[in-house]
């Protein structure tokens, strides 16, 4: 049962405790206290969600929760992520070309390379190559102008480059290596995405709408629920 995910809610504000993207993930899979059990992927594992979700899959607070190895993609270098007292960092780092995200069929071959040598890798131990979840953090927020030609179009394309090309890399790798059976596919949505967008917010609400289609599209064409 392949599970794609889009989460709406109010952007950061909504997520500062990853409450909701940690619960859906403790409710979807069986738990193994104290050990790896999940492997996880986490596109723009340093920014400010991404962090958010590394510390807390990686360092989880009830005791009935497992610890998830994560694999962390970011073009910023990798910083420590911290939890309470304690320093979570990814179980495996790669830190793409900041140009590379500019270019979707890039970005996308990239990725697919970066989870293909993973598996092959972890393959010749006898362990299961394949992601159990996706998780796409990457996202930033620009303010739109739409009386200048020039800011509107630059600020559409960066918008669209940072939050809808990494999910859109990320669907050829939930269709060929994430777990066919209860595989979860994570995206982040907003409330933008669902109305209408006012001046300063509307390549941001585009990007967003983009998003949620994505996943509701993946959805219907793997017949699998959202």
């Amino acid at each position: 049962r392949f599970q794609p995910k889009s989460i709406s809610g109010k952007a950061v504000a909504c997520f500062q405790n990853t409450t909701h993207v940690y619960s859906k993930i403790q409710r979807s899979f069986a738990t193994n206290s104290g050990q790896p059990h999940l492997r996880v992927l986490v596109v723009g594992c340093n920014g400010y969600l991404g962090r958010a979700v590394v510390s807390r899959l990686g360092n989880p607070t009830n005791s009935d929760s497992y610890r998830s190895e994560i694999i962390g993609v970011d073009i910023s270098p990798q910083q420590q992520q911290l939890s309470g007292s304690n320093t979570v960092k990814v179980d495996k780092f790669v830190q793409l070309d900041p140009e590379i995200g500019n270019d979707l069929q890039k970005l996308t071959s990239r990725l697919s390379s970066i989870i293909s040598t993973e598996h092959e890798r972890e393959a010749k131990f006898n362990r299961k190559p394949l992601l159990d979840v996706i998780i796409c953090t990457a996202e930033s927020f620009e303010p739109s102008d739409l009386t200048s030609p020039d800011k509107f179009s630059s600020t559409m394309k960066n918008m669209m480059c940072t939050n809808l090309f990494p999910v859109l890399s990320c669907v050829p790798l939930a269709l060929t290596h994430l777990n066919p059976t209860d595989g979860l596919f994570i995206a982040i949505g907003a409330t933008g995405a669902l109305l209408s967008s006012p001046n300063e917010t509307f390549a941001y609400g585009v990007s967003k709408a983009a998003v949620h289609h994505t996943i509701t599209s993946l959805a219907a064409t793997t017949k699998s629920t959202t």
